[in-house]
């Protein structure tokens, strides 16, 4: 399918768009031509209002193609036990939430990156926007190469190579230290050198926006996409609580020795990752979902369904 292709295109783009409006609120915010505060802030205002209003206007104008989605109105208490049974039933989504579970400790470091240079490796503190742009540049661009891999190996490659990607970024950050700190001082490419952190990460995070979101729907019938849907959010929101421990850890365990017990943990969402099921492409599916399950996966799904 072209999933990830348009997940793509639709990260690049938003994101291009994201760096355009930040240069018009910094613009207003600057109180030009005799806009002062707070007339500035009411035009920043009024502009959102009407581009809310316009893309309600544009949600309004989608037609959507029929769905067998079960429309019927039930208890968060019975989403849950069917999500839970989802875990149990269905071994294709049970690997893709284990290999996603394995990776979410790579957010616990991300906050700590830009202390480890400014107090451990002496990097000034002005590079920190510097890093900021790197990473928002490849955020930016990095959706391009990720659309073409998804074009061409397909979207369980972007959940390969993001897991690949995080091992390298703990891993970097520690070898980049360790050439700075056995440098002689003040050379001026070593706060640049450290900007490949930043580099990847933003790689890093767009793959997996664009990741979780299309194998998922590779992956899943349509009739049950809310449930895959709804619960995998609940699920991963539940574990990304998790980085709320990082500042104990970190305290704990020192930067150096977090980052390799990171790095260990997107190592198993590698390994694990290479047990994904292949979602079967069908274009002439009437579901338009791409795929042809197996029977004893409908079997599965009715039973969820029923449950």
């Amino acid at each position: 399918t072209d999933r990830g292709k348009f997940f793509g295109q639709r990260n690049f783009w938003g994101n291009i768009l994201l760096l355009g409006t930040s240069a018009l609120v910094g613009y207003l915010l600057s109180e030009p031509l005799g806009l002062d505060f707070p007339l500035n802030v009411a035009v920043l205002f009024a502009l959102s209002a009407a581009l809310i209003g316009v893309t309600f206007v544009v949600w309004g104008l989608i037609r959507e193609p029929e769905s067998v989605v079960d429309s019927s109105r039930v208890r968060w208490s019975e989403q849950l036990r069917r999500g839970v049974a989802l875990l149990k039933r269905d071994p294709g989504y049970r690997r893709f939430v284990l290999v996603r579970l394995a990776l979410a400790p790579a957010d616990w470091i991300i906050p700590f990156y830009v202390v480890y240079a400014k107090d451990q490796l002496g990097i000034p503190p002005q590079m920190i926007g510097v890093y900021l742009a790197v990473r928002t540049a490849a955020a930016v661009f990095s959706n391009l190469v990720w659309t073409g891999v998804s074009k061409r190996h397909g979207n369980r490659a972007i959940v390969q190579a993001a897991s690949a990607l995080a091992i390298s970024i703990p891993l970097l950050a520690l070898v980049v230290g360790f050439v700075i700190d056995r440098s002689p001082s003040g050379g001026q490419w070593q706060p640049y050198a450290f900007g490949l952190v930043f580099l990847a990460l933003g790689a890093f995070g767009s793959g997996t926006l664009i990741a979780d979101l299309s194998y998922l729907l590779d992956i899943v019938p349509e009739a049950e996409r809310s449930l895959y849907l709804g619960f995998n959010n609940t699920l991963f929101g539940l574990a990304r609580m998790s980085a709320l421990a990082s500042g104990f850890l970190i305290n704990w365990m020192g930067f150096r020795a977090l980052s390799v017990v990171v790095a260990a943990f997107c190592m198993l969402s590698l390994i694990l990752s290479f047990g994904l099921v292949h979602p079967v492409a069908h274009p002439k599916s009437p579901d338009r979902t791409g795929l042809v399950p197996s029977a004893e996966k409908r079997q599965a799904y009715s039973a969820v369904t029923r449950d």
